[in-house]
C-alpha cells in the first residue's frame, strides 16, 4: 500500500554507500530511513585466472554485470534473494518465489531487526506464516491467471490480470521490518516492506484477520507498482496511490483476485 500503510517515520532520501566488501552502492528514493541498515552485503572473492570475474559463491558464480536473473529490477542489494548469507542459503533463480503448481514457493527476501538482534519466537512464526501466506497467494493468482479485476483510484481506472500480478511478485523484493511499528508499503523500485501489522495479519481496517489478512497483504502490494498501476500512474508518487483513500480499493481488488468476498463496513 501507499503512503498510509507505511510506518509512520518514513520518507525517502538519496544517498551512497559501500558495504563491507567494497562495493559501492546507491539508491534514490527506495529505503526507508528508519530501516536502519541498508546493504549489498556478500562474500565475494575472485577466482584466479577467472576472465569472466565471476564471484565465487556456493550457489553459483555470480556475474558483477548480471549477478541474478533478476538484475537490478527490484533491489539494489544484489544478496537480498539469499538473505544477506550466500554462504547459508541458496535462491538457484534469484526470485521470491520459485517453482509452480503445488511446488511453488515464496517467501521473504530480507529480515531486518532492531541492532540486528536475534528474532523472537513470536517474531520467527510471523515471518513463517507470511511465507505461507505469500505461498498460496501466489498459487492462486497462478490457477485463475486470466482472472481480471477493474478498480477506481483518483478517478482513473486500473485494470489488472491475476497472472501479471503473480509474476510482479515472483521478482519483486520482499523485506521485513521486524519490530516497526506500521503496516506494509511498497518503494518506487517494487521492494515491498513489511511492518508489524502486516506480519502479525492485522491490519486494523479490514475485517480479515490471521492468514487472509496475509494475503490481501500480498496481492494489494503486487498491485502497487505493476504494470497495470505503471501505465495509469507512471509515477510511484502519485498522491491517487499514496492516499489513504486507495486503501479500500486495492484491497477489493485484491480479494476479487482471491476470490475473497468483498469487505462492507458494517456487515
Amino acid at each position: 500500500m501507499g503512503g498510509d500503510r507505511r510506518a509512520a517515520s518514513s520518507s525517502f532520501r538519496s544517498f551512497t554507500f559501500t558495504d563491507f566488501a567494497a562495493s559501492s552502492c546507491s539508491s534514490s528514493d527506495a529505503l526507508p530511513r528508519h530501516r536502519g541498515r541498508a546493504s549489498c552485503y556478500g562474500r565475494r572473492r575472485t577466482a584466479s585466472g577467472n576472465p569472466a570475474q565471476l564471484r565465487r559463491l556456493p550457489v553459483r558464480g555470480l556475474s558483477p554485470c548480471r549477478p541474478t536473473p533478476v538484475g537490478y529490477k527490484d533491489d539494489l542489494n544484489l544478496y537480498a534473494s539469499v538473505k544477506d548469507d550466500p554462504i547459508n542459503h541458496a535462491d538457484p533463480t534469484g526470485l521470491t518465489c520459485n517453482g509452480s503448481g503445488d511446488k511453488l514457493e515464496c517467501h521473504i527476501d530480507q529480515v531486518n531487526t532492531p541492532n540486528n538482534r536475534a528474532l523472537t519466537k513470536t517474531e520467527s512464526a510471523q515471518v513463517q506464516a507470511f511465507n505461507t501466506a505469500h505461498t498460496a497467494a501466489a498459487k492462486n493468482l497462478q490457477s485463475s491467471p486470466d482472472k481480471t479485476v477493474k478498480f477506481s483510484v483518483g478517478g482513473k481506472t486500473i485494470e489488472a490480470k491475476a497472472g501479471d500480478v503473480a509474476k510482479g511478485l515472483a521478482g519483486r523484493t520482499f523485506v521485513a521490518e521486524v519490530g516497526q511499528t506500521g503496516t506494509a508499503g511498497t518503494a518506487s523500485n517494487g521492494t515491498t516492506y513489511l511492518f508489524s501489522d502486516a506480519l502479525s495479519g492485522s491490519i486494523g481496517p479490514r475485517s480479515e484477520r490471521g492468514q487472509t489478512d496475509r494475503e490481501i497483504t500480498t496481492v494489494h502490494e503486487g498491485l502497487h507498482r505493476s504494470g497495470a498501476e505503471r501505465q495509469v500512474f507512471p509515477h510511484s508518487q502519485d498522491p491517487a496511490t499514496n492516499q489513504p483513500s486507495h486503501g479500500p480499493a486495492y484491497d477489493n481488488a485484491a480479494r476479487d483476485l482471491l476470490g475473497i468476498p468483498e469487505y462492507k463496513p458494517g456487515t
